[in-house]
């Protein structure tokens, strides 16, 4: 599990105070809530409270860099199949960045930028 030795790895050098026969326990103890496939919280609704005078938000996509256009597509894909995102003919949109910094596996890292939405949450 790649995501797991990461955070082993992370918690290796963040936390040098602790004595390691103690965080390898830890560590081990909450090795099943790590996984290289995201999950779904199934632990109830989230209900979303706009402001009454909340304007929508549609902002004109960004331009994708070229040499990362293959990244972002594939990510996207991956993403799409795990059911962590899904086509939306919303109204509401935030433009889609795709990082410069890639992952560890050398994917790339996309994520949606909804700064100016959130603006008219409670």
């Amino acid at each position: 599990m790649k995501v797991w030795e990461e955070s082993k790895g992370l918690c290796d050098e963040v936390c040098e105070d602790f004595k390691q026969e103690e965080l390898d326990a830890v560590l081990e103890e909450v090795k099943k809530h790590f996984s290289d496939v995201p999950g779904k919280c199934t632990a109830g609704v989230c209900r979303i409270v706009m402001d009454e005078d909340c304007v929508v938000v549609n902002l004109p996509p960004r331009q994708i860099p070229f040499k990362v256009n293959d990244g972002v597509a594939k990510e996207l894909e991956k993403m799409e199949r795990c059911g962590v995102i899904e086509s939306s003919e919303a109204e509401w949109n935030g433009p889609l960045v795709a990082v410069k910094v890639k992952k560890p596996d050398g994917s790339v890292r996309v994520l949606r930028r909804f700064r100016k939405s959130t603006k008219s949450l409670h």
